[in-house]
């Protein structure tokens, strides 16, 4: 390891943190997937990933534990395709999480055909429904500060964030009709939004986190940032022609509250709002 603020750690370094939950770890090659997030990963052969913290983009102060403790919790209650935790801690500066590795590459840069697209959806929307209906007491009492937004006000403004993060991309090239006619419309869907119930959400389960090997689903990465509020946020992350294939896998798995497609409806129904004014310009 060296003094640089953001240093790539050598292979031995590596080595020895990960052979302190996995001791038969050899000497080995060992992949650095940089992708200029929050963390850094080491991939390291033999199915084993080892997630540090960047020192100079640390998010807070829990993202590593928080991590984990969502991964054990998810692991305990048998949620399939998610890495598992096998131990974190700290080495000098530097925050870590050892787990297990989902094999294969993201979607973003995999190619599909349209028939494997459906069928990674499909099974994304399996895993993403086991995720959402996890039981929340445990982190309520882990002490951990996962985020929630439980009431139908917090899902309103969570809504109303993203909506206004959109029109003020495109503020530039809208006139001022527009933008009245936008708001007036989603205004219509937000008001909808009602009896919600909170679930644990993953936070960007979108095609750069969801990954597939051989044409194959494999699995979900990047726990770090989740937190609770409703389910639909997470459905979002995917474009409007994905989302049936998503759909029909999640709610194949089990039940959901009368709430709940309504309130996809009207969070989907905003989307769809941005999405016009975008082909628009």
């Amino acid at each position: 390891m060296n003094d640089n603020a953001d240093p790539i750690l050598n292979s031995n370094y590596v080595l020895d943190i990960v052979r302190q939950f996995v001791p038969d770890t050899g000497d080995t090659a060992i992949r650095v997937d940089e992708q200029g997030g929050t963390a850094r990963t080491y991939h390291i052969d033999g199915g084993i990933t080892l997630k540090v913290l960047r020192p100079n983009r640390v998010k807070t102060a829990t993202y590593i534990e928080r991590e984990v403790f969502l991964l054990k919790q998810l692991e305990k209650n048998g949620v399939m395709n998610i890495p598992r935790a096998l131990g974190f801690g700290k080495s000098d500066t530097l925050e870590y999480n050892c787990m297990t590795t989902i094999p294969g590459a993201a979607v973003r840069f995999s190619e599909l055909t349209p028939k494997q697209r459906e069928d990674m959806l499909y099974k994304l929307g399996k895993t993403l429904y086991q995720i959402h209906n996890i039981d929340l007491k445990p982190f309520y009492e882990s002490g951990l500060n996962f985020k929630a937004f439980t009431t139908d006000v917090d899902i309103q403004k969570q809504v109303w964030h993203y909506f206004n993060l959109a029109i003020n991309r495109m503020a530039a090239k809208l006139t001022q009709a527009e933008k009245a006619k936008a708001k007036a419309e989603a205004e219509k869907y937000i008001s909808k939004i009602k009896n919600i119930n909170a679930k644990m959400r993953h936070a960007d389960p979108s095609d750069e986190h969801t990954f597939a090997e051989k044409g194959k689903y494999t699995g979900l990465i990047d726990f770090g940032d989740a937190y609770i509020t409703h389910p639909a946020f997470d459905l979002r992350r995917w474009p409007h022609r994905d989302r049936p294939a998503l759909m029909k896998g999640y709610l194949n798995v089990g039940d959901v509250e009368d709430s709940f497609l309504p309130v996809c409806e009207s969070i989907f129904s905003v989307e769809n709002i941005l999405e016009e004014l975008s082909k628009k310009l």
